[in-house]
């Protein structure tokens, strides 16, 4: 169990941004879409069924 907890604590720290950076990748800022939600594209990756 204790290599696992090794490994897990590795991963994170990897995963982490450096000291001073912080960000939020969920909720980018002024971040716009290449298209307007109108468009058919829009529905059809919407729904993966259709792919």
């Amino acid at each position: 169990m204790e290599m696992l907890d090794s490994l897990t604590a590795t991963l994170a720290n990897l995963m982490s941004p450096p000291d001073g950076i912080d960000f939020d990748s969920s909720s980018p800022p002024a971040e716009a879409a290449l298209t307007a939600p109108g468009p058919v594209s829009w529905r059809i990756f919407k729904n993966p069924v259709a792919l």
